[in-house]
């Protein structure tokens, strides 16, 4: 029977548990890598629907402004139009 020294079993079993350590470390970074690419990709789709909607709203507030510039014009006239038949 061969003699088997201790030393290096024990040796052996403690590069074995480092080299598991390691691949289970890598396979963890790579899944949380993934994991915040799809994270980043849901984050992406919200915010620009947030944008979408902010970019809906702003064009309904100027029509809005339009609008009401256009009627604040024709107040303006009409009350000038008024004061000047008075004042004639």
């Amino acid at each position: 029977m061969a003699e088997v020294n201790i030393g290096d079993v024990i040796g052996t079993l403690i590069y074995l548990l480092f080299m598991i350590l390691f691949i289970a470390f890598v396979f963890l970074v790579f899944k949380r890598l993934i994991n915040s690419g799809k994270q980043s990709q849901i984050i992406n789709q919200k915010l620009d629907d947030i944008l979408r909607k902010l970019e809906d709203q702003k064009a309904t507030i100027t029509t809005r402004v339009i609008k009401i510039d256009k009627s604040n014009m024709l107040y303006s006239l009409l009350v000038r139009t008024i004061v000047n038949q008075t004042h004639n």
